[in-house]
């Protein structure tokens, strides 16, 4: 980083983090710069010109290709692939205690979940494509995340989204 009113180069990095800077993801909290690493555990904050440790957690490395989202300003991971199984598990970072939480849902219902769309909308997240279960995902899935009730919409969704854009 070059800071531009003294031209000088200094180092971002005050403190040392687990795996590679590129194995994290950015998020937004609060107005905060946040870095998840990809396969859950270790975050880290952009602040004063630094990026600097928030987590007591270690490298879990057990939610690669899962779905990092915000709500109501919590840090949560939906699904994702680690230590040689697919998983459909819902965790969330505790900005208290600096450690990443198991989040109970009726998750019976629904597969597991890699490299699928998420987006949160007012109290649901909906889940959409990439693979659950190593097979590509056609339903779409909807969280909502006040009672922690999954639903699924199961459908032919991508047919349906063909012929609505030759209408």
């Amino acid at each position: 980083v070059i800071k531009t009113k003294q031209k000088q180069e200094v180092p971002i990095f005050k403190e040392t983090f687990p795996g590679n800077f590129d194995e994290y993801r950015p998020v937004s909290v609060e107005n905060r710069n946040l870095f998840v690493h990809e396969g859950c555990g270790p975050v880290l904050e952009f602040k004063n010109d630094s990026l600097v440790r928030l987590d007591k957690s270690y490298l879990h490395r057990n939610q690669f290709l899962g779905n990092i989202f915000v709500y109501r300003n919590e840090i949560y991971f939906l699904g994702g692939y680690g230590l040689f199984t697919h998983k459909k598990i819902l965790t969330k970072f505790d900005f208290e205690n600096k450690e990443w939480n198991l989040v109970k849902t009726n998750d019976a219902i629904i597969p597991t979940f890699t490299n699928c769309i998420s987006k949160v909308i007012e109290d649901n997240l909906y889940v959409f494509g990439g693979y659950t279960n190593e097979k590509e995902n056609q339903n779409l899935y909807v969280l909502n995340l006040k009672t922690k009730n999954w639903r699924v919409y199961k459908s032919n969704l991508v047919k349906n989204l063909g012929q609505l854009q030759k209408d």
